[in-house]
């Protein structure tokens, strides 16, 4: 009989990883991957594939992992997700909440990001000769898509398959978008996006650097030089107009700016760089996603005392369990329940705290609602406050594309489940589209407009006007 207690994938110790970037989550051995998959029921409506926004056939890689066949594992996951290698490490898993294993009073599902990951860890083998030789439903249609994050990245590989030419413009000199740049090192590994970015070119998709689209040449340029089509997806970037006050003191960063400052300059691996941060030994994270839970462990590597600042339970924060029970091992101080008013300042005008006030349920006119709570004010003595979110959609390119308009919640769709924006042939995916999601329904938004892509350009004449 079949263990039914989850097998965990190993990890650093505390007392270890706190003192480096390197990978926190170890992963599994093959023994072990093939150990936990013989606690998977197989089941013949499974309900974890339903969930997946993918639709990964989930039994079935498991089986191949079972049976001893990583590089099958891989390629039956690629067949619906070609980042298996980064969702085996940062995806949300709605998998795994819907598995039924864990329906039971003593809830253990399968470890099933856990077990993407050992595919792609163990299984990575160069399927994209077998795949560029079969391959001949070239159509000769092209398509331009703006920005290498997940959604482009997804968007192109699928693209490619259904025989179009693709190529992505990235403003900066390396691919990967939100992936390069807003996820740590301890969590992603850069030679894990290498891989699944040297995955993607190898396939065929093409991508050229340092080009800003809208500035350096615009979306019109781009149909007069042959692209049938034209993809926007350059994400997220921090809202205005909802920073606390104070938020103009010297010390005060988003954490967009403060990840991309890390990741950008490799701190990583050289910490003396991480001296462009503002100096002090606090910092206070305002947020509860899953942003705000990696800010918060890097400033830790970064010998500062972290303290998260949360206006709601700590069941509330969105960030996935397993990030915040690490962060919580690591030291990270989390401060539930607690509203941030107003960064503090000094004589200088730098940082010297936040003021925030305890939140409690109360009823307010007959509704259970979370209220402050009178005479709870109190300073949270901080050098440093990293902000994080509101976020809204990345459309410096707008400012260049006559006819391209934006919707009232300032994103670029306006229906349901259409990828479709106002200017004819021009689509939009990922965070620029409807929104902040997640990473695996971020990928799901690759793969839907791809097919609406392809939709379109199988519908469109095949001799350019």
């Amino acid at each position: 009989m079949a263990n039914t207690k989850r097998i965990q994938p190993s990890v650093q110790p505390v007392a270890k990883r706190v003192k480096n970037f390197t990978e926190v989550a170890m992963g599994f051995s093959k023994a072990r991957a093939a150990l936990e998959c013989q606690r998977c029921p197989q089941c013949s409506q499974p309900e974890c594939v339903k969930a997946c926004p993918l639709g990964i056939d989930i039994p079935g890689f498991i089986r191949m992992i079972r049976e001893g066949n990583f590089s099958n594992a891989l390629q039956k996951i690629r067949e619906s997700n070609s980042l298996a290698g980064i969702c085996g490490r940062a995806c949300s898993a709605p998998c795994e909440v819907a598995c039924i294993l864990n329906r039971e009073k003593n809830p253990q599902p399968m470890a099933i990001q856990g077990l993407e990951r050992a595919a792609f860890d163990f299984g990575n083998i160069k399927f994209q000769e077998i795949f560029n030789a079969q391959r001949t439903n070239k159509t000769g249609k092209k398509v331009a898509i703006i920005g290498s994050g997940a959604a482009g990245l997804m968007t192109g590989a699928n693209l490619f398959e259904d025989g179009h030419e693709v190529m992505i413009f990235e403003a900066l000199n390396k691919a990967g978008g939100f992936l390069q740049y807003g996820i740590p090192e301890f969590r992603l590994p850069k030679k894990v996006l290498d891989a699944e970015l040297e995955y993607i070119a190898s396939l065929g998709v093409q991508i050229k650097f340092n080009i800003m689209v809208g500035q350096a040449e615009t979306i019109q340029q781009l149909f007069e030089e042959g692209f049938d089509a034209v993809l926007l997806a350059t994400g997220l970037c921090f809202g205005q107009g909802n920073e606390l006050p104070g938020s103009e003191a010297s010390g005060v960063l988003t954490s967009q700016e403060f990840l991309f400052r890390i990741n950008f300059l490799s701190a990583h691996l050289h910490p003396k760089f991480a001296a462009t941060l503002p100096a002090g030994k606090t910092a206070a994270i305002i947020g509860a996603g899953p942003d705000a839970i990696d800010c918060a462990r890097l400033a830790l590597r970064l010998g500062k005392k972290t303290i998260l600042i949360h206006p709601s339970t700590e069941d509330d924060v969105s960030a996935a369990v397993s990030d915040r029970f690490q962060a919580q091992e690591e030291g990270v101080q989390m401060e539930v329940l607690t509203k941030p008013l107003e960064v503090i300042q000094d004589d200088q005008g730098a940082v010297k705290g936040v003021r925030c006030v305890r939140m409690d349920f109360a009823d307010s006119n007959g509704q259970w609602k979370l209220m402050p709570v009178k005479g709870s004010e109190f300073i949270v003595d901080a050098d440093m406050v990293i902000a994080c979110g509101p976020y809204t959609a990345n459309t410096a390119v707008i400012a260049f594309t006559p006819g391209l308009t934006i919707q009232k919640q300032n994103f670029l769709c306006a229906k349901k489940d259409r990828y479709a924006t106002s200017f004819k042939g021009v689509f939009a995916a990922g965070g620029m589209a409807r929104g902040p999601v997640s990473l695996i329904e971020t990928l799901a938004q690759g793969k839907a407009v791809a097919d609406e892509i392809d939709q379109y350009l199988q519908e469109s004449p095949k001799d350019k006007t």
